[in-house]
């Protein structure tokens, strides 16, 4: 009996050690920079968006892509509202400020198209969306900036 006891508690300090290891697991999220894209067009109501070749992300963005692992980025096709979203994955994070300061520069040349032109817009500029995580820059905005913020953070938690 005495054995049997033994036992029992030696299996029971065993699965213990594996529960307190296993929950202490830290899990790097690594999601796909067109799964963060797809939700994002699936959960926000943005103008019509089109996708950015390499040609146009360079065009609109000014970004090295030596500097991008992964990208996925769409603006407002007829240009008439700001709504956009580019998502970067860096291949290295030292790379991090480059990024965003293209980004500010993206931000501020649409300040200076909307302005004047459909100041209307304007609140979805002013509360647009930076998220960085990791090796990410997210940017975005729509008129659901708050949301499409959270669905970005649901990706990283």
């Amino acid at each position: 009996m005495q054995k049997f006891i033994y036992i029992l508690m030696g299996t029971f300090v065993i699965a213990t050690l594996f529960l307190v290891t296993g929950c202490g697991k830290t899990e790097t999220k690594n999601p796909d920079v067109k799964d963060i894209t797809d939700k994002l067009i699936d959960e926000i109501d943005f103008a019509t968006l089109t996708e950015l070749d390499d040609d146009r992300l360079d065009f609109f963005y000014k970004i090295n892509d030596d500097i991008i692992d992964s990208y996925s980025a769409y603006i407002c096709g007829s240009a008439g509202f700001p709504d956009e979203i580019a998502v970067f994955k860096l291949k290295d994070s030292a790379n991090m400020q480059q990024v965003k300061e293209a980004i500010a520069n993206r931000r501020e040349t649409l300040v200076a198209n909307f302005k004047d032109y459909r100041p209307e817009e304007m609140p979805k500029i002013d509360s647009s969306v930076l998220f960085t995580k990791g090796d990410y820059v997210i940017f975005v905005v729509s008129g659901e900036n708050d949301k499409a913020g959270d669905i970005v953070k649901d990706f990283f938690n």
